[in-house]
Protein backbone atom coordinates (compact mmCIF):
# COMPACT_ATOMS: atom_id res chain seq x y z
CA UNK A 1 0.00 0.00 0.00
CA UNK A 2 1.23 3.50 -0.82
CA UNK A 3 0.65 6.63 1.20
CA UNK A 4 -2.24 7.41 -1.14
CA UNK A 5 -4.28 4.26 -0.53
CA UNK A 6 -5.10 1.92 2.31
CA UNK A 7 -6.89 -1.35 2.93
CA UNK A 8 -9.51 -1.30 5.66
CA UNK A 9 -9.88 -4.76 7.18
CA UNK A 10 -11.55 -6.23 10.26
CA UNK A 11 -13.13 -9.39 11.59
CA UNK A 12 -16.91 -9.57 11.53
CA UNK A 13 -19.73 -11.87 12.54
CA UNK A 14 -23.49 -11.79 12.99
CA UNK A 15 -26.01 -12.57 15.72
CA UNK A 16 -29.73 -13.02 15.38
CA UNK A 17 -31.58 -9.97 16.70
CA UNK A 18 -34.33 -11.36 18.97
CA UNK A 19 -37.79 -9.96 18.37
CA UNK A 20 -38.61 -7.03 20.68
CA UNK A 21 -35.03 -6.83 22.02
CA UNK A 22 -34.10 -3.14 22.24
CA UNK A 23 -31.16 -3.16 24.65
CA UNK A 24 -28.41 -4.45 22.38
CA UNK A 25 -25.61 -3.79 24.87
CA UNK A 26 -27.28 -6.02 27.46
CA UNK A 27 -28.12 -8.70 24.92
CA UNK A 28 -24.66 -8.89 23.34
CA UNK A 29 -22.36 -8.49 26.33
CA UNK A 30 -24.38 -9.93 29.21
CA UNK A 31 -26.54 -12.55 27.58
CA UNK A 32 -24.61 -13.77 24.52
CA UNK A 33 -20.94 -13.32 25.44
CA UNK A 34 -21.23 -13.98 29.18
CA UNK A 35 -23.61 -16.92 28.76
CA UNK A 36 -21.27 -18.54 26.24
CA UNK A 37 -18.17 -17.68 28.29
CA UNK A 38 -16.69 -15.48 25.58
CA UNK A 39 -14.22 -13.24 27.41
CA UNK A 40 -12.34 -11.68 24.49
CA UNK A 41 -14.62 -8.72 23.97
CA UNK A 42 -15.36 -5.53 25.85
CA UNK A 43 -17.42 -2.64 24.53
CA UNK A 44 -14.23 -0.85 23.41
CA UNK A 45 -13.22 -3.73 21.14
CA UNK A 46 -16.36 -4.19 19.05
CA UNK A 47 -18.84 -1.98 17.21
CA UNK A 48 -22.14 -3.16 15.84
CA UNK A 49 -25.24 -2.34 13.84
CA UNK A 50 -28.69 -3.92 13.54
CA UNK A 51 -31.22 -3.96 10.74
CA UNK A 52 -33.82 -5.32 13.15
CA UNK A 53 -33.27 -8.94 12.10
CA UNK A 54 -29.53 -9.43 12.48
CA UNK A 55 -26.84 -7.70 14.50
CA UNK A 56 -23.63 -7.20 12.54
CA UNK A 57 -20.45 -6.86 14.60
CA UNK A 58 -17.01 -5.56 13.56
CA UNK A 59 -13.85 -6.06 15.61
CA UNK A 60 -10.06 -6.24 15.37
CA UNK A 61 -9.83 -9.13 17.85
CA UNK A 62 -10.78 -12.79 17.44
CA UNK A 63 -12.08 -15.63 19.59
CA UNK A 64 -11.83 -19.36 18.90
CA UNK A 65 -15.46 -19.80 19.98
CA UNK A 66 -16.80 -17.49 17.27
CA UNK A 67 -16.36 -18.20 13.54
CA UNK A 68 -15.62 -14.87 11.89
CA UNK A 69 -15.54 -13.55 8.36
CA UNK A 70 -13.08 -10.94 7.10
CA UNK A 71 -14.47 -7.60 6.00
CA UNK A 72 -12.30 -5.44 3.77
CA UNK A 73 -12.26 -2.59 1.28
CA UNK A 74 -9.46 -0.61 -0.37
CA UNK A 75 -9.76 3.16 -0.51
CA UNK A 76 -7.49 5.92 -1.77
CA UNK A 77 -6.91 9.58 -0.99
CA UNK A 78 -9.36 11.74 -2.94
CA UNK A 79 -11.69 8.81 -3.68
CA UNK A 80 -15.45 9.33 -3.75
CA UNK A 81 -17.18 6.92 -1.38
CA UNK A 82 -20.76 6.19 -0.38
CA UNK A 83 -22.04 4.43 2.69
CA UNK A 84 -24.47 4.37 5.57
CA UNK A 85 -24.47 5.07 9.27
CA UNK A 86 -27.23 4.57 11.83
CA UNK A 87 -27.71 7.14 14.59
CA UNK A 88 -30.32 7.68 17.32
CA UNK A 89 -32.93 10.42 17.10
CA UNK A 90 -31.74 11.34 20.56
CA UNK A 91 -28.37 12.55 21.81
CA UNK A 92 -26.56 13.53 24.95
CA UNK A 93 -26.04 17.24 25.57
CA UNK A 94 -24.94 19.41 28.47
CA UNK A 95 -27.21 21.52 30.67
CA UNK A 96 -27.71 25.13 29.60
CA UNK A 97 -27.11 28.00 32.02
CA UNK A 98 -30.68 28.03 33.33
CA UNK A 99 -30.65 24.28 33.95
CA UNK A 100 -27.34 24.57 35.81
CA UNK A 101 -28.79 27.29 38.04
CA UNK A 102 -31.89 25.17 38.73
CA UNK A 103 -29.67 22.21 39.61
CA UNK A 104 -27.64 24.35 42.04
CA UNK A 105 -30.81 25.63 43.72
CA UNK A 106 -31.94 22.06 44.36
CA UNK A 107 -28.64 20.33 45.16
CA UNK A 108 -26.54 23.19 46.52
CA UNK A 109 -23.66 22.59 44.12
CA UNK A 110 -22.81 22.60 40.44
CA UNK A 111 -23.58 19.41 38.50
CA UNK A 112 -20.62 17.09 38.01
CA UNK A 113 -20.04 14.50 35.31
CA UNK A 114 -23.23 12.94 33.99
CA UNK A 115 -25.28 14.96 36.49
CA UNK A 116 -24.87 17.94 34.18
CA UNK A 117 -26.03 16.15 31.07
CA UNK A 118 -29.35 15.19 29.56
CA UNK A 119 -30.67 13.46 26.48
CA UNK A 120 -32.50 15.46 23.84
CA UNK A 121 -34.76 14.17 21.06
CA UNK A 122 -33.70 15.09 17.51
CA UNK A 123 -35.51 15.49 14.22
CA UNK A 124 -34.30 13.50 11.23
CA UNK A 125 -32.66 16.61 9.78
CA UNK A 126 -30.90 17.37 13.07
CA UNK A 127 -29.58 13.80 13.25
CA UNK A 128 -28.43 14.03 9.63
CA UNK A 129 -26.60 17.29 10.33
CA UNK A 130 -24.94 15.74 13.38
CA UNK A 131 -23.82 12.78 11.26
CA UNK A 132 -22.50 15.08 8.54
CA UNK A 133 -20.43 17.06 11.04
CA UNK A 134 -19.16 13.89 12.74
CA UNK A 135 -18.06 12.33 9.45
CA UNK A 136 -16.43 15.60 8.39
CA UNK A 137 -14.28 15.48 11.53
CA UNK A 138 -13.09 11.95 10.74
CA UNK A 139 -11.11 12.46 7.56
CA UNK A 140 -13.92 12.96 5.05
CA UNK A 141 -14.50 16.00 2.82
CA UNK A 142 -17.60 17.30 1.04
CA UNK A 143 -19.93 15.05 3.04
CA UNK A 144 -23.45 15.05 1.60
CA UNK A 145 -26.55 13.34 2.96
CA UNK A 146 -28.26 11.29 0.24
CA UNK A 147 -31.16 9.64 2.04
CA UNK A 148 -32.70 9.06 5.47
CA UNK A 149 -34.58 5.89 6.42
CA UNK A 150 -36.26 4.94 9.68
CA UNK A 151 -34.43 2.20 11.59
CA UNK A 152 -35.55 -0.14 14.39
CA UNK A 153 -36.43 1.17 17.83
CA UNK A 154 -33.60 0.56 20.31
CA UNK A 155 -32.74 1.84 23.78
CA UNK A 156 -29.99 3.88 25.41
CA UNK A 157 -29.67 3.58 29.19
CA UNK A 158 -33.08 1.85 29.14
CA UNK A 159 -34.61 4.87 27.39
CA UNK A 160 -36.44 3.87 24.15
CA UNK A 161 -35.10 5.76 21.13
CA UNK A 162 -36.07 5.90 17.49
CA UNK A 163 -33.25 5.44 15.01
CA UNK A 164 -32.43 6.68 11.54
CA UNK A 165 -30.20 5.08 8.90
CA UNK A 166 -28.41 7.76 6.90
CA UNK A 167 -26.91 7.28 3.44
CA UNK A 168 -24.04 9.63 2.62
CA UNK A 169 -21.41 10.42 0.01
CA UNK A 170 -18.00 11.96 0.66
CA UNK A 171 -14.43 12.37 -0.53
CA UNK A 172 -11.63 10.69 1.43
CA UNK A 173 -9.31 13.39 2.76
CA UNK A 174 -7.32 11.78 5.57
CA UNK A 175 -6.80 8.02 5.22
CA UNK A 176 -5.51 7.30 8.73
CA UNK A 177 -8.16 9.39 10.45
CA UNK A 178 -10.92 7.73 8.47
CA UNK A 179 -9.44 4.27 9.10
CA UNK A 180 -9.71 4.88 12.85
CA UNK A 181 -13.34 5.98 12.47
CA UNK A 182 -14.17 2.92 10.35
CA UNK A 183 -12.67 0.58 12.94
CA UNK A 184 -13.97 2.32 16.06
CA UNK A 185 -17.20 3.98 14.92
CA UNK A 186 -18.20 7.58 15.58
CA UNK A 187 -20.31 9.40 18.16
CA UNK A 188 -20.97 8.88 21.86
CA UNK A 189 -23.47 6.04 21.55
CA UNK A 190 -21.36 3.31 19.92
CA UNK A 191 -21.93 1.08 22.95
CA UNK A 192 -25.63 0.90 22.07
CA UNK A 193 -25.28 0.01 18.40
CA UNK A 194 -24.74 3.37 16.70
CA UNK A 195 -21.98 5.01 14.66
CA UNK A 196 -20.73 2.01 12.64
CA UNK A 197 -19.71 3.20 9.15
CA UNK A 198 -20.83 0.72 6.45
CA UNK A 199 -19.22 1.43 3.09
CA UNK A 200 -20.72 0.43 -0.25
CA UNK A 201 -18.42 -1.96 -2.11
CA UNK A 202 -17.16 -3.73 1.02
CA UNK A 203 -16.07 -7.33 0.41
CA UNK A 204 -16.32 -10.32 2.75
CA UNK A 205 -14.52 -13.64 3.02
CA UNK A 206 -16.64 -16.50 4.41
CA UNK A 207 -16.03 -17.71 7.98
CA UNK A 208 -14.55 -21.16 8.48
CA UNK A 209 -17.93 -22.32 9.83
CA UNK A 210 -21.43 -20.83 9.94
CA UNK A 211 -21.76 -17.32 11.34
CA UNK A 212 -22.35 -17.03 15.07
CA UNK A 213 -25.97 -16.72 16.00
CA UNK A 214 -28.21 -16.33 19.00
Amino acid sequence: MSLNNIKLTANCFALTHPENEKNLFKYIFREMFKRNKVETFCSAKVIFFTDGKHIYLRTCVSDVKIPMAKEYIEISHGQQITGKIMVPLNRECSFNRQEIEEYISVHGEKPKGNSGKKRKNLTGDEAAEFSKNALSSKGLLDVAIIEQQCGPQLSILNIPVQTIDISFSATVGDLELFKTAWLNGIGRDKTYGFGMIRLDGTLFTPPCNNSAHG
